[in-house]
């Protein structure tokens, strides 16, 4: 039980950490084009991640996931400085033997969250 649960809060900051990096290059993107986030996470492709670290961040951490497992959840921009810790930009999808999702809120705070896929 102790390796399963080591385990499972390796693979929990690793998808935090994939999440945050993710944020950080959206950020860079939006400073670039007027305050817009990407709309696919191919536009971050060469110019705010390389292509290997793109992929590296979007692949999920736990067996099973998908090889595209964050999406971009689109949202109005600037974001309120008084909301902007409960709007969320980004998110995982995770499987639904996974309890908790990573979510990245627009005030770069990364957060776990009940996955509303679990079962």
């Amino acid at each position: 039980d102790f390796w399963k649960e080591e385990q499972l809060a390796s693979r929990r900051e690793a998808s935090q950490a994939q999440a945050s990096r993710l944020f950080l290059a959206c950020e860079s993107y939006a400073r670039s084009n007027a305050g817009r986030y990407p709309t696919d996470w191919q536009q971050l492709s060469g110019r705010y991640l390389s292509p290997k670290d793109l992929r590296d961040s979007l692949r999920s951490p736990y067996p099973g996931g998908k090889a595209e497992a964050f999406e971009i959840v689109p949202h109005e921009r600037p974001v309120l400085d008084a909301i902007a810790d409960t709007v969320i930009v980004i998110q995982e999808i995770a499987p639904p033997s996974e309890p908790q999702i990573a979510v990245v809120y627009a005030d770069g705070t990364v957060k776990s969250i009940h996955n509303p896929d679990s079962t």
